[in-house]
């Protein structure tokens, strides 16, 4: 699949995703622009609230260098949506035969969700070899994916849920994940907020 042989490269690029909620989605813009000030050059937008479209399209017609993807899609309606959007990727926290089947057919890369040992399996079967381990921190964490690098070679895991500034870099320092992602960075209240300032410098911790 040619499509995820370039979205494993952009993720190994890029291995730290900021994952946000934005309530008022032209926070979007001062958001990315702290990103980019800070070499983090993707962004995946949850589409937990009412607005999180509007601030994909917003992103994608302003025309900013981020990558930019769709979470917390849980329907191939959704998932058309994010096309329509303008998304680089998408994101689930989980599987259906719905979304798989959407995803065979869509030319956006698709990042689908797995917790247990039989999800990977089956996922892995349907030529998807790139999967978010969600929630990480219940799922096993660093032993468990420790364990799957044996079993599952060829599998590359982007974990998120539970994954922290305290053990992200023992998450990447593994063999089978491409990349982390998290919530910490730019967490829902501080955008609401507008404390830029804190996420700025959870940025330069990172990308310092």
């Amino acid at each position: 699949m040619y499509k995820y042989d370039a979205f494993l490269k952009t993720l190994n690029s890029n291995p730290i995703v900021p994952v946000v909620v934005i309530d008022n989605y032209q926070d979007v813009l001062p958001l990315a622009d702290i990103l980019l000030e800070n070499k983090c050059k993707i962004i995946e937008i949850t589409l937990r609230t009412e607005r999180a479209l509007d601030s994909i399209k917003l992103l994608k017609d302003k025309d900013y260098d981020i990558i930019v993807g769709a979470g917390t899609v849980l329907s191939s309606e959704m998932f058309r949506m994010s096309e329509d959007a303008g998304v680089d990727f998408v994101v689930s926290p989980g599987t259906t035969k719905d979304l798989l089947k959407y995803a065979a057919t869509s030319k956006t890369p698709y990042l689908p969700g797995v917790m247990t040992s039989s999800e990977i399996l089956k996922l892995k079967m349907h030529g998807f070899t790139i999967q978010k381990f969600f929630p990480a921190s219940i799922a096993g964490g660093i032993n468990a994916l420790k364990t799957y690098a044996s079993v599952y070679g060829d599998v590359k895991f982007c974990p998120t849920g539970g994954v922290s500034a305290e053990n992200y870099k023992d998450f990447l320092a593994l063999p089978n994940i491409c990349a982390v992602g998290g919530t910490w960075i730019a967490p829902k209240e501080k955008i609401a907020s507008h404390d830029w300032e804190t996420i700025r410098q959870n940025l330069k911790v990172l990308f310092s």
